[in-house]
């Protein structure tokens, strides 16, 4: 009874069955009746048996069939027959699944045509080919993708496996399982598609992009995996066919191809974020120039992740090698500059102006600014382009600068250029020449474009300032510290501009310098910020986020923070944070979700009668209810109207179960349960209407619920349940009829030890069924049968019985005629006496049941292998609440491929999810609260997706469940589990692809510029429903159509370069702002894009004028693209890439201004200039080159250099050859050889230098010469010149010593001759002896100054003197005895001249002499004296000022013109017994007195001599003075005089006394300071002091005299020297001397000189008081 309890009504047939059996063998005799009793007890034992395993299979079955029908799967099975060439489909099965219900829901049931016929399959022809091979080549199975369009226009994506089993010729059974991979497929084609579109952006980018990820392994070599997009770039270098599987070059195409590995490597194993490097790529054809710039990252130790952008460089490097040859040339030519750059000579006049001399060459700055180039006289004309003032400022800066001694000075101007400011940085240099001269070299650059880029970043920072002060959020930055010995960090220097929401927070403006931001008080989670900051920053994240609340100054608020790390060092970092209030989107988000959980709860029960209600407990205990009851279909069934109250009338309707649902209702509330459900009957006239309710209980406080329900009709539920009753207790009773087979035998043992069987039994329809229809026996034998197991069941029988055991049972088949039956025999066995048993046997036909137990063992292994060969795991569980609440799972799980991939084994006993072998705790412990939670609060079920791991395979799945609730406190569940590691990779694979891509696509150094042209096509298409057939047409004639054709392309993306290339602010502007980018060149372009896309061509490349958003004009290269499909062009998808070409035509125009400057330079320049090509013939020459040949330069052009320029040596005369041949095949610079002369076509030659260089490519190769050469026949005549002055400068050290004694010599006897000259008579012989011995001596000292002045050029003694009575005086004295006689023009204000009386005396000597000489026969020469004033504009070379001219012209035979260069040379001659000093020595007095002399000369009219002398500001000196007798009257004072010559000493003694002067004499200047000394500080000083100035081993007068000033400040002193040509002497009192006294000096010279020293002392005294 026990397991007929556990059973149910389930054993009762059996029983049945038995008791029938044996109530008809009792009628055929007593003795059956103990038979009877033990085959009733044997057939309960059986039936117990068999319907506890049938049970078992079948719930096992049922389980995985349940399973399935949740599964996104779809099971079918077919046979398939070949019937001559077509394949004949049969015997459909579809296993029920979720799948084909979603996919043959409404359809009808497979044809032979295929199980896939009836849908829109565009692989179907593809899949019946696959099919066919399949079964034709003997495959035991295949696999397929293949897509479904829906009728809604969906289109599934399917995995199907088919196996396949051969069943008999040209038979097959074919199982197929098919999955959706919808997703997984859809990923994989956005992946591909975002893959394609980026691809094709690149590849038409300028530029190639790469991605590299490098491993270094422990043999330090280094392995690359590379990721290489298409691009053009790539395609230009490896040629249309190569594959992007890494760079396409390597060390046979890169020269620097080591260089750049070893870059790579140190950039790594440094540790560095990247580096740039050029290199070239040589190709068949031409030599690419690329830049490349990599970032590196280190993503683990040795393995880094690299990526690089290069970009074609090779335009620009071409322009800039370009460029560098062109400045090479030119710099081998001449040095020019691109700025303004000027030369001035400033001379101080006598009125103390500035006069300025200046010399500008011509720029392409001075052109800008005037207009012209420089022309004559050379000035900068400030005046026309600058105010007045201004000039004024410039020309007082200027002055003040040369006048103070400064180095330079440098200055800002403003000038106007065609209503254009420009601003003007000039930077001036200064040194000083001499007194009163300057040298001035000054640099004018343009400074307009550095200013309008200042201007326009101050206006940036400004606008910037004003936006922060304006925008809704909250800016901050902060420093962050690390302490090195606590580790903590510490935050400061907090800057927080002024905006809204500061004040909003804070109350304030802006609040910079604080050392936090937030505070406790003012935000709750200010400690878990501060923790999410710290962790950021240390783990080295570039940012983070967070959600806050804080209080503000109305009200609180939720605030969003983005902070941007920046690492400065190891323990320093930058912080910016952006803060913006997001209060109403955190209300509204929360709202939301509150309406969205009522309306799932409420859309969850729809299709059914609704109500939601208000419950209330009142204080006697009863419950109040307000309900809400919206209209329905079931309410007015149940009800009859509508409903308009707020509570159910159940009590009116005679509800039998009323009582019992009040009760159900309020347990439910007082014992806090989630809800309740019930069922209850409506009685209605028509028939009796079943309803079953559910009710969700949601407590609102004490006493108080709301309740949310839903009432079903399940009448029809009912009745079918009913039904399936009556058919139950039917089957049972014919269960009770059914057929079997009692048997009973007695078995003996024999004396041999055999068993004899003996055989009673019924008959009964299963033994007819076995035995026929023959004659009534109660014998049997299993010997008339075909019994296979015969023998194993004799063995078996006889083995029981021999052991004593109870009984045994057995299965067996029975081969009929034409089937097998399938029998199950239990037989019980007792003892019948010595020797004998007995056996009663239950034979019942279990041949159904065993061939349903096959079929379904066959179905149960083919769906466990399809579901082997499914990436999912089915699992099915009963879940039971315990009375300790917890819950209780018995699990059923099929065998299947994911989880033996889960868990290494299949299902065991009892099966499990082993979750903690392959999940973490955390994870584990989220699934099993997910499940309680569903589980205990009602839900209808759950999904959710979790990451395992076994071994290093990594997992991720979905699990999606169903919760069905079999009872109180118990719920079925079943579970379906998806493998997503393949999606979420290939998902992974989506956004790695599409960072990566959009990485590239962002940073890109190029603008790409994404256009949607749709609105574009529908206004092209109304164009050509209103009969428009050219666009082009119109556009031309109605320009306006391009502008609103441009209206309608809408801006979808664009990139950073784009962005920043144009300089707009937002991506926007491309939207908004566009018109702005327009030019009426980009307007064209626009126009004929239209055309373009008018006739359905989808590129097109032009170049253009484009402004940017700051209205800065750009030059631009458009590459316009459209996707091109099989549907024609896609109008949504236009690319548009600009490359900015402004830099590269900026250098283009330098290029090609440069060579207009080399050209121009080249034709103005005086050195000739010959370029060849490698072979020698002339490719250019300039005009002086042609001018020293005398060939025509286009005649030049293509012949032979050295036809054009024949050189040869100057002294042999022999061929030079001209070196283009030797420069160009050994790439060197070679010179032309010394003293080589350049031969004419006229036959002239002149001595030339030069050299000859190699012409460089941009590829460094040689590809021509250019030959530079320039006359130096001057130039030699002049090294000449010096090397006979160098001569001259050495006999004039020898003169000079010579003089200085021979002059110490001639003032000892001077002085005496004058002192004896005193005491005589000058009538007397002896006066007149003296007299002649005084002339001779003077004639002798001025042998010695001519001496001097021809060798050395000696310095004059300048003063005041009055040249009419020098050149008077002179001229007669020289032409005295001869027949030449002479015209004066001396005018009356002739101005006195600061020159040296004598050496102007010599030089008009010297010019009458030659005069003379040159009139043999006797003339006239004439000499005129002239004022003259020289400016700034006279082409003399003398400085603007006062002059004093003086002309001699004689009549003679003149000069040849070949020696007129040369008459001033020293040694030149043409007179047989000249020496060629007398010119020379004129020509250098004259230049000693900063003045000039020329000549000009005709033969046979004579010469003609100008000489110009600077005019003193002083009065002349008396005449007479100088032959004015010794006065007789005597002077006063004490003289110390100073003299290493023992005889001046001594007459210097007898002449100075004689003049009246106490005279002491010393030999050196240490003995005069210490006499003088000594004098001094006795009170009896001297007068007057005079000092040889040099003194051969001693001290001189020079350093003497700097002695006694320190002395006595208020000495005066006379330096005298018999170096009459040394500098003291000529600024004697620049050096501290009141006067000076030449030796050899006559007596009335030195008495003159002492008188006006003493005349000065008295003036000075008087002046001072003294």
């Amino acid at each position: 009874m026990g397991w007929v309890a556990l059973l149910g009504c389930g054993g009762m047939p059996a029983v049945a069955n038995a008791a029938e059996a044996t109530r008809m063998v009792v009628t055929e005799g007593v003795w059956w009746w103990m038979a009877g009793a033990l085959v009733v007890g044997a057939g309960a034992l059986v039936a117990v048996r068999r319907r506890v395993r049938r049970w078992l299979e079948h719930n096992k079955t049922k389980q995985l069939k349940e399973v399935l029908e949740f599964a996104d799967c779809l099971l079918w099975q077919a046979k398939v027959r070949l019937a001559g060439e077509t394949w004949h489909w049969s015997e459909f099965t579809l296993q029920p699944t979720g799948l084909s219900r979603r996919l043959f829901e409404g359809r009808s049931e497979p044809d032979v045509a295929g199980l896939w016929m009836q849908f829109d399959v565009p692989e179907k022809r593809a899949m019946d080919e696959r099919c066919r091979v399949a079964l034709e080549s003997g495959e035991t199975g295949y696999e397929q993708q293949f897509r479904i369009r829906l009728e809604n226009g969906k289109t599934i994506w399917l995995r199907e496996s088919v196996s396949i089993t051969p069943t008999g010729p040209n038979e097959f059974w074919l199982v197929g399982l098919a999955t959706d991979i919808t997703v997984q497929r859809e990923a994989e084609l956005a992946r591909k598609a975002s893959e394609e579109r980026l691809q094709q952006l690149l590849a038409r980018a300028d530029c190639m992009l790469w991605q590299a990820t490098v491993r270094q392994d422990d043999a330090g070599e280094f392995h690359w995996e590379w990721f290489v997009p298409r691009s053009e770039l790539f395609r230009r270098i490896a040629g249309d066919g190569a594959e992007p599987t890494r760079m396409p070059w390597d060390n046979t195409l890169v020269p620097e191809y080591a260089e750049i590995e070893a870059r790579s490597r140190n950039a790594m194993l440094q540790g560095l974020s990247g580096y740039e490097q050029e290199f070239r790529v040589v190709l068949d054809r031409t030599v690419l120039w690329l830049h490349e710039q990599v970032s590196v990252r280190k993503v683990e130790e040795r393995t880094w992740l690299l990526e690089g952008v290069v970009v074609d460089n090779t335009a620009q490097r071409g322009a800039e090698e370009s460029q560098r040859a062109s400045e090479a040339q030119l710099q081998q030519v001449v040095e020019t500059a691109d700025f303004l750059l000027w030369h001035a000579r400033v001379f101080q006049t006598a009125e103390g102006r500035l006069h300025w001399v200046m010399q500008v060459p011509s720029s392409t700055l001075y052109r800008k600014l005037f207009g012209r180039e420089p022309g004559e006289p050379v000035v900068l004309p400030w005046g026309e382009i600058l105010e007045s003032d201004m000039v004024a400022e410039m020309d007082e800066r200027a002055r003040s600068a040369i006048l103070g001694g400064a180095s330079g000075y440098q200055q800002e101007l403003v000038a106007t250029i065609g209503g254009a400011r420009c601003w003007l940085h000039e930077q001036a240099t200064i040194r000083r020449v001499a007194t009163g001269e300057w040298q001035l070299v000054g640099i004018v650059t343009d400074e307009t474009q550095r200013r309008s880029a200042e201007a326009a970043r101050q206006a940036s920072e400004r606008a910037l300032r004003e936006i922060l002060e304006r925008a809704d959020c909250l800016i901050w930055r902060a420093t962050v510290r690390r302490n090195a010995s606590t580790g903590q960090l510490t935050w400061e220097h907090f800057e927080l501009p002024a905006s809204r929401l500061s004040e909003e927070l804070f109350g304030i403006r802006a609040a910079d310098g604080r050392d936090h931001l937030w505070d406790l008080e003012r935000v709750p989670q200010l400690q878990e910020m501060n923790q999410r900051s710290t962790e950021a920053i240390l783990r080295g994240a570039g940012s983070y986020e967070q959600e806050f609340q804080a209080e503000g100054a109305s009200r609180n608020r939720w605030l969003h923070e983005r902070v941007t790390v920046s690492a400065v060092s190891d323990r320093e970092w930058q912080l910016v944070g952006v803060v913006t209030d997001v209060t109403e989107r955190r209300e509204a988000r929360e709202a939301q979700r509150r309406s969205e959980a009522r309306l799932e709860e409420l859309l969850r029960r729809a299709d059914c009668m609704i109500w939601q209600g208000h419950v209330k407990r009142s204080a006697e205990g009863e419950f109040v209810w307000k309900l809400y009851v919206p209209r329905s279909r079931l309410h007015r069934k149940i009800f009859g109207c509508d409903p308009d109250e707020q509570s159910f009338r159940w009590e009116e309707l005679g509800i039998p179960e009323w009582p019992q649902m009040v009760r159900t209702a309020r347990t439910a509330f007082v014992s806090g349960a989630p809800g309740y459900e019930q069922v209850f009957h409506i009685p209605k006239p028509e028939g009796d209407i079943w309803v079953a309710e559910q009710a969700s209980i949601t407590p609102r406080g004490p006493g108080e619920w709301d309740v949310v329900g839903v009432i079903v009709d399940i009448t029809a539920r009912r009745d079918a349940e009913e039904a399936r009753r009556a058919t139950e207790a039917q089957l049972r009773r014919i269960l009770e009829l059914a057929d079997c087979m009692v048997w009973e035998a007695t078995v003996a043992e024999s004396a041999d030890g055999n068993l004899k069987w003996t055989f009673y039994t019924t008959r009964s329809v299963l033994y007819r069924r076995l035995f026929g229809e023959g004659p009534t026996t109660t014998e049997f034998s299993w010997d008339r049968l075909n019994v296979p197991e015969h023998a194993e069941m004799h063995e078996r029988a006889t083995r029981a019985i021999r052991s004593k055991a109870p009984g045994y049972e057995q299965e067996f088949r029975v081969v009929l005629h034409q089937r097998v039956a399938w029998l199950r025999e239990v037989v019980t066995i007792s003892p019948a006496g010595a020797g004998q048993s007995r056996l009663v046997g239950v034979i019942t036909d279990i041949t159904a049941q065993r061939e349903a137990q096959e079929a379904q063992r066959a179905s149960q292994a083919q769906l466990e292998q399809m579901l082997a060969s499914v990436d999912c795991l089915l699992w099915q569980a009963r879940v039971f609440e315990m009375a300790d609440k917890r819950l209780r799972w018995v699990m059923f799980v099929p065998r299947s491929r994911l989880y033996r991939e889960l868990f290494g084994r299949d299902p065991g006993t009892p099966a499990t999810l082993a979750w903690p072998a392959v999940v973490d705790e955390a994870t584990v412990a989220e699934i099993d609260g997910r499940a309680a939670a569903a589980i205990l609060s009602g839900q209808n079920g759950y999904e959710q997706e979790f990451r395992a791991q076994r071994g290093e395979r990594a997992f991720w799945l979905h699990e999606q469940v169903t919760i069905s609730a079999v009872g109180p406190g118990e719920w079925r569940l079943v579970g379906v589990i998806t493998d997503l590691s393949e999606r979420r990779a290939a998902e992974q694979a989506v956004r790695a692809s599409e960072l990566r891509y959009r990485t590239l696509y962002q940073h890109t150094p190029v603008a790409i510029v994404e256009a949607d042209f749709s609105e574009v096509g529908r206004w092209m298409q109304a164009l050509r429903e209103q009969g428009v057939r050219d666009l082009g047409i119109k556009l031309r004639a109605e320009p306006r159509q391009v502008l609103e054709a441009a209206k309608r392309v809408r801006v979808v993306d664009c990139n950073d370069s784009a962005m920043t290339m144009l300089r707009a602010k937002s991506k926007s502007d491309f939207r908004r702002k566009r018109w702005m980018l327009a030019t009426p060149s980009s307007l064209d372009v626009i126009r004929r894009a239209m055309v373009s896309l008018w006739e359905g061509r989808n590129t097109l490349e032009a170049e253009m004028e484009m402004k940017d958003f700051d209205g800065q004009v750009h030059q631009m290269h458009l590459r316009w693209w459209m996707e091109r499909t099989e549907a024609g062009l896609d109008l949504r998808q236009s690319v548009m890439v600009f490359v900015d070409l402004t830099e590269l035509k900026r250098v283009e125009a330098a290029l090609a201004a440069e060579k207009e400057r080399l050209a121009v330079t080249l034709r103005a320049m005086a050195e000739g200039v010959i370029t060849t090509d490698v072979e020698g013939r002339v490719q250019f020459m300039n005009p002086a080159a042609a001018a020293f040949t005398q060939r025509g330069s286009e005649a030049a052009i293509g012949r032979p250099v050295s036809e054009i320029c024949r050189l040869e040596n100057d002294r042999t005369g022999e061929p030079v050859e001209v070196p283009v041949g030797r420069v160009a095949r050994g790439d060197v610079v070679l010179e032309l050889p010394s003293r080589t002369r350049l031969v004419a076509a006229d036959g002239a030659s002149r001595l030339v230098e030069g050299c000859c260089a190699p012409i460089h490519s941009a590829s460094s190769a040689v590809i021509g010469t250019v030959l530079v050469f320039r006359d130096v026949t001057e130039h030699d005549r002049l090294e000449q010149e010096l090397v006979r002055a160098t001569k001259l400068e050495s006999v004039g050290i020898l003169a000079g010593g010579i003089a200085h004694d021979f002059n110490n010599i001639l003032t000892a006897v001077m002085g005496n001759v004058a002192l004896a000259a005193l005491d005589v008579d000058p009538a007397s012989d002896a006066g007149r002896s003296l007299r002649e011995a005084e002339k001779a001596t003077l004639r002798a000292r001025d042998l010695t100054q001519q001496l001097l002045t021809f060798a050395k050029g000696g310095e004059p003694v300048r003063a005041a003197v009055r040249l009419d009575a020098i050149v008077k005086e002179m001229t007669t004295f020289t032409l005295h005895g001869s027949s030449v006689k002479a015209e004066y023009a001396l005018p009356a204000d002739l101005w006195p001249a600061d020159a040296d009386k004598g050496q102007i005396g010599r030089v008009v000597q010297n010019l009458v002499l030659n005069a003379v000489q040159a009139m043999p026969e006797g003339g006239t020469v004439r000499i005129a004296l002239a004022n003259e004033r020289i400016d700034g504009l006279s082409r003399l070379p003398l400085a603007p000022g006062d002059y004093v001219r003086i002309e001699i012209s004689d009549t003679g035979v003149g000069i040849k013109p070949e020696h007129l260069p040369r008459i001033f040379d020293p040694y030149f001659t043409t007179k047989q017994m000249g020496s060629g000093l007398g010119l020379a020595a004129v020509y250098s007095i004259v230049n000693k007195h900063r003045g000039t002399i020329d000549v000009k000369s005709q033969l046979g009219k004579g010469t003609t001599f100008r000489i110009w002398l600077p005019a003193s500001a002083r009065s002349a000196e008396s005449a007479d003075q100088a032959g004015t007798p010794p006065q007789t009257m005597s002077m006063k004072g004490r003289v110390l005089f100073m003299d290493d010559e023992e005889s001046i000493r001594q007459m210097a003694v007898f002449l100075l006394r004689r003049f009246g002067f106490e005279v002491t004499c010393v030999a050196d200047g240490e003995e005069a300071v210490n006499v003088y000394r000594s004098a001094h500080e006795e009170g009896r000083g001297f007068a007057l002091v005079i000092m040889d100035l040099t003194v051969p081993g001693g001290m001189g007068g020079k350093e003497a005299l700097i002695r006694l000033r320190q002395i006595d400040p208020n000495v005066r002193a006379i330096v005298s020297s018999g170096y009459s040509s040394d500098p003291v002497l000529a600024n004697y009192r620049e050096h501290g001397f009141c006067g000076v006294a030449a030796k050899p000096y006559e007596v009335n010279d030195l008495a003159r000189v002492l008188r006006e020293a003493l005349a000065s002392g008295e003036r000075e005294e008087a002046a001072s008081g003294i």
